[in-house]
């Protein structure tokens, strides 16, 4: 039986998700591709393939943490003084620092 192929936005979804995941149990500066690929069974190159470098990713995790008001990894990117993190309001900004 053949597998069902899912599209690359799909995959990239599924990727940037299970880094956000990670980010919350690790740490943000802790996720690394092989974390991710291994979360979801698929190798380390497809994961770059879909987001691109280590910069990239760290960037797609820090949008979907910001689009989803997670709380704990903006937190962890205002820590590491992440341009995304840093530019939200001064609102999002306490309230995520109340995380650490």
């Amino acid at each position: 039986m053949k597998t069902k192929r899912i599209s690359g936005e799909v995959r990239r979804r599924q990727i940037i998700d299970t880094a956000l995941g990670l980010a919350e149990e690790v740490g943000y500066a802790r996720v690394t591709r092989d974390m991710i690929a291994g979360e979801l069974d698929i190798g380390g190159p497809n994961v770059q393939h879909h987001v691109g470098n280590m910069q990239a990713l760290r960037e797609s995790i820090m949008a979907r943490a910001v689009e989803t008001k997670n709380l704990k990894v903006i937190a962890q990117g205002i820590a590491l003084r992440d341009p995304a993190a840093l530019g939200l309001s001064l609102e999002v900004r306490t309230l995520a620092k109340m995380e650490l």
